[in-house]
């Protein structure tokens, strides 16, 4: 199977102009786009979570070219993110990121800290905006 790969700059351009001009099924472009947005979403999270793994300073975390990256694709890295919550994979670096991407935090002020009670909001209200 090809997969067609698209940098996040390129996403919305390529799109239309794959669609049309190689009269290609919608749903195997959508599913080949969200695996190159996975791949690049997996790239920026190792470097980041690499090269930031041992610091204690959120503001240190949040200044790395890879957070950056991560913020500038969207609603995507917002629902992988969101996704790796599901599936157990809780870091501390997540809930910047998500607070970022959704402009809000749904963590009470008496929750925030307790990892546990972090993601079940974060889940929560992935579920109820329709995120995941």
């Amino acid at each position: 199977m090809h997969f067609l790969a698209y940098s996040p700059d390129q996403f919305e351009s390529n799109f239309e102009s794959t669609s049309s001009t190689h009269n290609m099924n919608p749903i195997f472009l959508a599913a080949s786009m969200r695996q190159s947005y996975i791949i690049h979403y997996n790239t920026y999270v190792n470097a980041w979570l690499s090269d930031t793994l041992y610091h204690s300073s959120i503001s240190e975390i949040v200044r790395h070219s890879a957070f950056e990256k991560l913020v500038g694709m969207g609603e995507y890295t917002l629902i992988f993110t969101l996704e790796k919550l599901i599936a157990g994979d809780v870091r501390i670096h997540w809930f910047p990121l998500l607070k970022k991407l959704a402009k809000f935090d749904p963590v009470p002020a008496a929750d925030r800290g307790y990892i546990d009670r972090m993601t079940q909001h974060w889940v929560s209200w992935g579920k109820r905006s329709g995120k995941i």
